[in-house]
């Protein structure tokens, strides 16, 4: 049930469809859904919050204002508590179905002094609970079973561990590149503050990247540097290709002397 459905359900419930300052009701449902839940909006509320907003805690104001007959009020009343009625039997229901399932979850299905089919039915069982309740991955093999037979419980407590050293596994695998990564700040502050010396990221960035990306505009094994007529190339081709290498050879200098720092300028 979302924020518009929340206000017509009250609408419905109360009879309230002939209102027609509808702004005025909005108003004052919300108003007193943030006094009763002031950390929830009405999608976080369970269903059971919802409904004791609906039927319980926004009664009196909603009478007060908007249904002031006796009967009207009885009548509205008694579908309440009929409404009412019909959720806690659901919620029994669910708290019925979940106490099974938990049963379920701490059972040990082997019976180490059963017959040989008794203990086949309980591994059947066991694979269709497992299927029904953890339902992903598989349970031990019968061979598996009866030797270490392990409860639904067990199945969930492992995965769980499992879940957790990924989890530690993870954090520990991106640490390292967490203290490189401040180390460098720190570095790059130490410099800029102390010794007034700037890092030129961007000519970083373009180094690399020329470099990363070059390829050999010619076959042969030493670059082209001058404009050579014996060469099965035109000359804007060979322009182009010794343009290429001065431009790798210009780069890689600067990457051998790491140049991509600079004194600040004073103002």
């Amino acid at each position: 049930m979302n924020k518009k459905q929340i206000h017509t359900t009250i609408c419905d419930l109360y009879e309230l469809n002939g209102v027609t300052n509808r702004a005025s009701l909005r108003r004052l449902i919300n108003r007193h859904l943030k006094k009763e839940y002031p950390n929830k909006t009405w999608d976080e509320l369970t269903l059971l919050e919802q409904h004791i907003f609906t039927h319980i805690l926004i009664t009196e104001p909603i009478f007060d204002k908007y249904v002031q007959d006796d009967i009207k009020q009885k009548k509205i009343s008694r579908k309440i508590q009929k409404e009412s009625k019909e959720m806690s039997l659901d919620i029994d229901v669910k708290l019925k179905e979940q106490n099974e399932i938990n049963e379920k979850i701490m059972k040990q299905y082997y019976v180490e002094n059963d017959t040989e089919q008794g203990k086949k039915e309980a591994y059947r069982q066991l694979c269709e609970d497992y299927k029904a309740i953890i339902k992903e991955g598989t349970p031990q093999t019968y061979e598996e079973w009866t030797k270490t037979p392990l409860r639904l419980y067990d199945y969930i407590m492992s995965r769980s561990l499992e879940t957790a050293q990924e989890s530690i596994d993870e954090e520990m695998s991106v640490l390292p590149e967490r203290i490189n990564d401040t180390i460098i700040k720190t570095i790059l502050k130490i410099l800029k503050v102390e010794f007034e010396i700037e890092i030129d990221i961007q000519r970083i960035t373009d180094c690399l990247t020329f470099l990363y990306n070059f390829e050999p505009g010619n076959e042969f094994e030493e670059l082209l540097f001058e404009y050579d007529p014996a060469l099965p190339l035109s000359k804007e081709a060979q322009q182009e290709i010794i343009s290429m290498n001065k431009q790798f050879q210009l780069y890689t200098d600067m990457l051998d002397k790491l140049d991509f720092f600079h004194k600040k300028e004073k103002a």
